[in-house]
């Protein structure tokens, strides 16, 4: 039987690196994003809108949402 590799020792972080927000095409503004991965038990999140025209090139800033359990990565999503 093989090993999962969730079994060895050591620390393992849950995250989410690709995200939207209704910033660009998802449904929900950045902080209600941040709140319900934060609920979930998500260490991090990386929120990845759609950096072109049509959505006048947004990057939002998820730092006021971080704490000591919860972080938060600055991105977009190129095209």
């Amino acid at each position: 039987m093989s090993q999962s590799i969730f079994d060895l020792p050591g620390r393992f972080w849950r995250g989410n690196l690709h995200t939207h927000s209704n910033l660009s095409d998802g449904a929900l503004d950045p902080g209600e994003v941040c709140r319900r991965y934060k609920a979930e038990g998500y260490d991090f999140l990386a929120l990845t809108d759609h950096f072109v025209g049509e959505y006048d090139y947004p990057i939002a800033d998820t730092k006021p949402f971080r704490d000591e359990k919860f972080t938060t990565i600055l991105g977009v999503e190129l095209h």
